[in-house]
């Protein structure tokens, strides 16, 4: 879909992965409009993503020369490229989402913009499928705890998983159900006291 849209011959978007987080293991990739084979590539493969990842990459033409002549991508005719980090929400880089074709790139504005929109919910997809992740090896790590020390553990891990500074499982409380009670509480790096 985003090739068609913009007319471009070649998509990525990928994960990063790896012990050191500097693999991008690609989820979905479309070479010359055909679904292909996913791959992985190192993050140093593409230096202008790598080393500023807030800002958009764009080479509207001789793109080739920018990108690694050994990863994927020296086998890639690749005249034009635009690349963006999947970022999470609290800022970390998540992956990337790439377009790429073999001429150059007609409308950068409409290109940027339209990458954006896609990062943004391919970004959200990826935080929701880790988020699942986790909670999938938490139920088969912790399935001997239980109680108190089961929701730490909980609230810990995901908050770790997720990168987030702070986290918290929480009931329904009161008469009327409109009070949250904290049963577990991490925050700065700890189990923290319930509030």
């Amino acid at each position: 879909h985003l090739c068609k849209s913009l007319n471009v011959k070649s998509a990525i978007i990928g994960e990063l992965a790896g012990d050191n987080k500097d693999i991008i293991k690609v989820l979905s990739v479309v070479r010359n409009g055909v679904l292909s084979q996913p791959f992985e590539y190192h993050l140093d493969d593409i230096p202008c993503l790598r080393n500023n990842c807030h800002q958009m990459c764009v080479m509207p033409m001789n793109a080739n020369q920018s990108l690694s002549a050994i990863g994927p991508f020296a086998t890639m005719d690749v005249e034009s490229f635009v690349g963006a980090c999947l970022m999470s929400r609290s800022g970390h880089m998540l992956g990337h989402i790439i377009l790429m074709d073999d001429k150059p790139l007609e409308d950068q504005k409409i290109a940027q913009s339209t990458i954006q929109v896609f990062a943004d919910r391919i970004s959200s997809e990826i935080e929701r499928k880790w988020a699942e992740d986790a909670l999938r090896n938490i139920a088969t790590g912790f399935s001997s705890i239980s109680g108190k020390e089961f929701f730490d553990r909980v609230v810990e891990h995901l908050s770790v998983s997720l990168d987030m500074e702070y986290a918290f499982i929480g009931e329904l409380s009161g008469e009327e159900k409109q009070s949250v009670r904290a049963i577990s509480v991490f925050a700065n790096g700890e189990i923290s006291q319930s509030f």
